[in-house]
């Protein structure tokens, strides 16, 4: 279903839904809004399972609800967000942000997945509280470009409250999270290149292409970022050698 107008829905004094849907994938565009009003019961904008939701509109109601869902876009959901065994992962084929006005539940297997690089971040940005119910939530971290170590606020809320039980990140990074005021903040570190070979020859090569990461551009980005994307090493590991003769060569 793709929408880029507006479906709305009325319970009077029953609760009603913008959309219900089960399997498939919803993709509600920029210009699209979906809306459920009641006077006296719920109103629920998405209820959705088992299915994938791509939001870069408006969905409001008092909450949605989102059950074995992977949710991406950069769009709003205008009241509480409940999510369950559910994937988010925001943005729009590259960093961005979605926005939560009200709460933010999340219960069962709650994976997010945050793009970091070149001075931009995915966001899910909470109005209210963020919490995660359960054990097991699992942060995943992609670079993009040059991944500054630093620290990133991925859920931006009022209050958080619950634990990351894993961060997973390519070889060259490491990564922790903190609940508190203000929201979950992962603190990301990175390792020098140098930290991939046993060899003193090759340290410092290691250490200039460090040096160079930051501002580096072209072919040089383009092989660093195959570098920072290196789930385990290897390939960092394989490549100086091979780096040190043709550098070698171009100085002579």
């Amino acid at each position: 279903v793709r929408n880029s107008g507006s479906i709305g829905a009325w319970g009077g004094s029953w609760e009603s839904y913008g959309i219900w849907m089960s399997g498939g994938r919803l993709e509600n565009t920029a210009s699209g809004t979906i809306a459920a009003y009641s006077d006296s019961g719920l109103a629920c904008g998405l209820h959705a399972e088992n299915a994938a939701v791509h939001n870069d509109g408006t969905i409001s109601g008092d909450y949605s609800n989102l059950v074995d869902v992977r949710l991406s876009g950069t769009g709003r959901f205008e009241g509480n967000l409940e999510l369950a065994d559910c994937t988010v992962a925001p943005g729009a084929g590259g960093v961005g942000t979605l926005t939560v006005t009200g709460d933010l539940g999340c219960g069962g297997a709650f994976a997010m997945e945050v793009e970091i690089g070149d001075g931009g971040y995915d966001q899910l940005d909470v109005g209210g509280s963020a919490t995660i119910r359960d054990a097991g939530a699992e942060l995943t971290i992609i670079p993009v470009g040059y991944a500054a170590a630093g620290e990133y606020t991925f859920i931006a809320a009022e209050s958080a409250e619950g634990t990351f039980a894993s961060v997973t990140a390519p070889a060259v990074f490491d990564g922790a999270v903190r609940a508190g005021d203000g929201g979950f903040t992962l603190s990301l570190a990175r390792h020098s290149y140098s930290d991939f070979t046993d060899n003193a020859v090759l340290a410092p090569l290691a250490r200039a292409l460090d040096r160079v990461r930051p501002t580096a551009d072209g072919g040089v980005a383009a092989m660093l970022d195959g570098f920072d994307t290196d789930p385990d090493g290897a390939a960092i590991r394989a490549a100086l050698p091979q780096l040190r003769p043709e550098i070698n060569a171009s100085a002579s």
